[in-house]
């Protein structure tokens, strides 16, 4: 369903954005000097002197432009055609007027190959220690079900504090971003990286570490196939794009 909501000085569109190979649902805020995108649990923001084109494809409008905080491609869906989304824009005097030979193309996702590693190992070392504590001939060390809740809770809290740390710290950023990319770029990933662990830590503590076997493996294998399915839908980017 989408709604159109007109104003004298804005007018909001709900519809569908994809965004490297992925349609998430979002919200597109038109005014005269700028468009906003909300896409997913990110938020883009594009100044008319930023954006080149405006390009009209059948129920959708691609958004072309030269901002580094921004994805690189943008296409915005709704029920409309492309061309009356673009006439209602420039209808509020929205003009794009960016500079065409910086427009960005083929950079592909922000996101370094190393950080769904990091994440992923993150989610898979804490069932890695269940396994050889209770399946190795030698024994080594011996873990306790309710010891690996208190490590996936750790695993959980150190996952979030990356994904607010690496917003204020810009050394870290070169560890999980590729060179020369914005952390703004990739926002979304994180948030949604942070909203991941801070549910599941809460259903940790919520539940008293009152764990079963078959439960850690829930809890492991939940947030990793969401890290993971995340990751996958930016595979095609990391694989082809430059480090």
């Amino acid at each position: 369903m989408n709604k159109n909501q007109n104003r004298q000085d804005v007018i909001c569109f709900t519809g569908k954005t994809k965004v490297i190979n992925r349609n998430k649902p979002s919200t597109l805020v038109a005014r005269q000097n700028h468009l906003i995108f909300y896409i997913g649990l990110g938020k883009y923001k594009l100044s008319s002197n930023q954006v080149v084109y405006l390009i009209a494809e059948s129920n959708a409008m691609r958004i072309v432009h030269n901002s580094k905080k921004c994805p690189e491609n943008i296409l915005f869906s709704t029920s409309k055609k492309g061309s009356i989304i673009i006439r209602q824009i420039k209808s509020l005097g929205f003009i794009p007027s960016g500079d065409s030979n910086k427009i960005r193309e083929g950079e592909g996702s922000g996101i370094s190959w190393r950080t769904p590693l990091i994440f992923l190992m993150l989610q898979i070392t804490p069932i890695l220690l269940f396994a050889a504590s209770n399946y190795s001939q030698i024994e080594v060390f011996d873990i306790s079900v309710k010891n690996i809740a208190w490590i996936y809770f750790l695993a959980f809290a150190i996952q979030f504090l990356l994904c607010i740390f690496i917003r204020l710290f810009p050394p870290l950023q070169l560890l999980f971003l590729k060179r020369g990319r914005l952390i703004e770029e990739s926002s979304e990933y994180f948030n949604e990286i942070a909203l991941i662990s801070i549910v599941f830590s809460m259903i940790i503590i919520l539940t008293k570490l009152n764990f079963n076997y078959s439960e850690v493996l829930v809890i492991c294998l939940i947030p990793s196939a969401l890290i993971f399915v995340n990751f996958a839908h930016r595979l095609r980017a990391l694989i082809f794009d430059s480090v």
